[in-house]
């Protein structure tokens, strides 16, 4: 939800800036750095899939990872996943196969 609600945040500062050519001051350090977190998450777990999987090219990882997060949200809804822990929720396993 702290993802979600920090994307939001960024897009309403964006839209001020762009379409009400806001001037006034905004802090924008703290929106850098939660920015640069997240691009270095998905830089590093693209990354990551692309050694694990080096047959695929990046359109099909990302579809990938779409179809896994969906895969491990149904699981987690229906409580139906067999080995639940935290490394499996942060690194789930993979649809894509060599």
């Amino acid at each position: 939800m702290q993802v979600k609600n920090d994307l939001r945040r960024l897009y309403r500062l964006r839209n001020l800036l762009v379409h009400q050519a806001y001037v006034g001051e905004v802090d924008l350090s703290r929106f850098t750095r939660r920015l640069i977190f997240y691009l270095e998450v998905i830089l590093k777990n693209l990354s990551y899939g692309l050694d694990q999987n080096p047959k695929h090219n990046m359109i099909e990882l990302l579809i990938s990872k779409g179809k896994t997060y969906d895969l491990l949200v149904k699981k987690l809804k229906n409580n139906t996943y067999s080995d639940l822990n935290i490394r499996n929720i942060i690194y789930p396993t993979c649809i894509l196969s060599n």
